[in-house]
């Protein structure tokens, strides 16, 4: 319209008339404007007192009111009216002359619409007239939002649904769980007000009743544009809150899981294996129980990360949230497997290590009651035969035991190669030691494999170690996963003194064993030295010489056996010699005594012999108990014995 107004004016006007007809149409517009703008205020102000402008939100009902935009369409549209409308002062042009003006602009604008505009709206202006007509349409809007409070107020609810859409949009999920009970908790409210925003909605709808025709429609279009972003942003503000629960619901879940395994896991990082005071037994127990624990709690954990991977499979918002916690729960479920593998490996290397330290003590205790029973009850020198032969009976038991007992130290000695240094653990290293994997570790930039072998270079930290691997890595690494290698110096010369004392009481029991010998030699010996000639005679030359050769050998024996500055050996040497010198005495009077009793048998018969053998009998059973006792005193002389006492009865 304004190129048609353009052409006619550069064609049609004439030049005297125009500032007059310029002057006269503004003075027309003007007013109606104001008569158009006056009724518009009165409309506005009825329709304003009927509606509702109460609003949930910060939003607010503008409070000016200006005219309706109907004035400006009713003055864009006065095209070519006639003269009397117009109301043109008085001019020196006639009526006939402006009618034929009129005329002539009719059909010079019929011409330029027939030949020029249509041929060129056809062929080029297509694009240009949609676009004009939109233009013309947007501001219409904007000029009716300006000025309407009806206008303005449903687009105030537009923009803060828009500004509302664009948050929830940009909004995040939180990386946390306590991120996420925020973003929850805080949506929650956000949501309140959304759902209660619906109320403007309302209030806008009904303000449509107050418009009609062009008007009506655009606010119709504007409220149409508001109902369909409200929507969107309900179903999104709806959906944001079932992401957040969900998302919350498996955070929590997910958490209770991952504060298990970390009390599981501080449980065992901080477990002191080397401590004295260490009970095996609840150790044990406990091990256990938490196998237990884990195989029940696999089906809880399972059903958890179910739940996780169900909202990565359904694209959850926070998918990316939902793995990282998926990931840390499956790494740390496999991480508290590795330490359950240590924990049963490191108790029974500390099983080992007690119950080995336990048998060294309980090994010394036995030894030591034999060296006490050996320096007391087996160290009396003045015994009587009957006495010495039970003291020799129970020495042999103890020889016996202590036999028997060598087993043991020699399985002691053996198992001593094989028990870990715990003590190291705790202990400030000298030089970097060397020591082996348990189980896998995946940590950052830190990979170590079961059974490699690593250098400590630092142990001070109580929980982890600063280890080089076999690849050259150094690095912080909980020291639960490593154990020390044999050989523990402590246990090795642990067995070795055990050894030694074994040996030691072996030697003492010797000891006591011999003077025990010496002591029943000395006993025999006495006997010996009390018989008479009647009682040595009483035994024929055979046994006489079988009891003299045992005497010799034992006593021979023995000082061979012992120490030659012995004092109780040298002693035994001359009581042997006194014994010796006594049977030669005694075999040299009772040859003296057959040949006069061979010499009386040829005077008077036999009645000397039967005299004889009454005199005799009562002694034979004496020397014979004596002889069986004193040939006891070792297995060389019992075997001596039974030989003598064959012959004797």
């Amino acid at each position: 319209m304004k190129l048609e107004a353009s052409f006619f004016t550069s064609i049609c006007r004439p030049p005297s008339t125009s500032r007059r007809e310029s002057t006269s149409r503004d003075q027309t517009d003007r007013s109606h404007s104001r008569g158009s703008g006056n009724s518009n205020r009165r409309r506005s102000e009825k329709s304003g007192a009927s509606s509702p402008h109460g609003c949930q939100t910060q939003l607010r009902c503008p409070g000016r009111r200006t005219g309706s935009m109907r004035g400006y369409h009713q003055d864009s549209s006065l095209g070519c009216q006639s003269p009397q409308r117009w109301a043109l002062p008085r001019s020196t042009y006639s009526a006939q002359e402006v009618v034929k003006l009129e005329e002539r602009y009719v059909s010079v604008r019929t011409l330029f619409e027939n030949r020029l505009l249509i041929v060129l709206n056809n062929r080029s202006f297509t694009q240009q007239e949609s676009y004009t007509t939109t233009k013309r349409i947007v501001v219409s809007e904007s000029r009716l939002v300006e000025t309407n409070e009806h206008f303005m107020f449903l687009q105030e609810c537009i923009n803060w649904c828009k500004d509302k859409l664009k948050k929830l949009n940009d909004s995040e999920y939180g990386n946390d769980l306590a991120a996420v009970e925020k973003e929850y908790e805080s949506h929650q409210k956000e949501h309140k007000i959304i759902h209660q925003f619906h109320t403007n909605v309302d209030q806008c709808a009904q303000a449509e009743n107050n418009f009609s025709g062009e008007e009506q429609q655009v606010y119709i279009n504007l409220l149409s544009q508001l109902r369909k972003i409200y929507a969107e942003l309900l179903s999104l503000s709806n959906k944001r809150v079932s992401d957040l629960h969900s998302l919350l619901d498996f955070l929590q879940a997910a958490t209770q899981e991952l504060i298990w395994l970390n009390e599981k896991e501080e449980q065992e990082l901080n477990r002191d294996w080397a401590n004295k005071s260490l009970n095996i037994a609840d150790v044990e127990r406990y091990y256990e129980k938490l196998m237990g624990e884990l195989e029940k709690r696999e089906v809880q954990f399972s059903a958890v990360q179910d739940r996780g991977n169900s909202l990565v499979i359904g694209h959850h918002p926070a998918s990316k949230t939902v793995e990282a916690y998926l990931a840390a729960m499956q790494t740390q479920w496999q991480w508290l497997l590795e330490l359950t593998l240590c924990l049963e490996t490191h108790l029974q290397h500390a099983s080992h290590y007690h119950t080995f330290f336990t048998d060294i003590a309980r090994a010394e205790q036995f030894i030591m009651a034999q060296d006490e029973k050996l320096n007391s009850t087996y160290s009396v020198t003045d015994f009587g035969l009957d006495d010495g032969e039970q003291l020799l009976r129970e020495m042999q038991d103890i020889r016996e035991e202590l036999t028997q007992f060598n087993s043991t130290v020699d399985e002691l000695i053996n198992r001593a190669k094989s028990v870990v240094p715990l003590k190291q653990r705790r202990q400030t290293l000298r030089q970097p030691t060397t020591v082996t994997a348990i189980c896998n570790y995946k940590k950052m930039d830190m990979s170590i494999n079961k059974g490699e072998r690593c250098t400590v270079h630092d142990n001070s930290n109580r929980v982890k170690w600063s280890v080089i691997t076999s690849t050259g890595n150094k690095g912080l690494v909980p020291g639960v996963i490593f154990t020390i290698p044999p050989p523990n110096q402590e246990a090795i010369d642990a067995a070795e003194k055990l050894r030694r004392q074994y040996e030691r009481c072996i030697a003492l029991w010797q000891k006591k064993q011999l003077r025990m010998r010496q002591n029943m030699i000395f006993a025999t010996i006495k006997v010996v030295k009390s018989w008479d000639l009647a009682q040595f005679i009483a035994m024929g030359p055979e046994q006489r010489n079988a009891i003299r050769r045992a005497l010799n050998e034992d006593a021979e024996k023995l000082i061979q056996e012992g120490d030659p500055n012995d004092p109780q050996l040298r002693r035994l040497k001359r009581e042997i010699d006194e014994v010796n010198r006594l049977f030669d005495e005694f075999e040299r009077r009772a040859n003296e005594g057959i040949l006069k009793i061979r010499r009386r048998t040829k005077r008077g018969g036999n009645t000397v012999f039967s005299g004889l053998d009454t005199v005799w009998s009562p002694t034979w059973l004496d020397v014979g108990r004596v002889i069986f006792l004193s040939l006891v005193l070792h297995f060389s002389i019992f075997r001596r014995s039974l030989l003598i006492l064959s012959l004797l009865f």
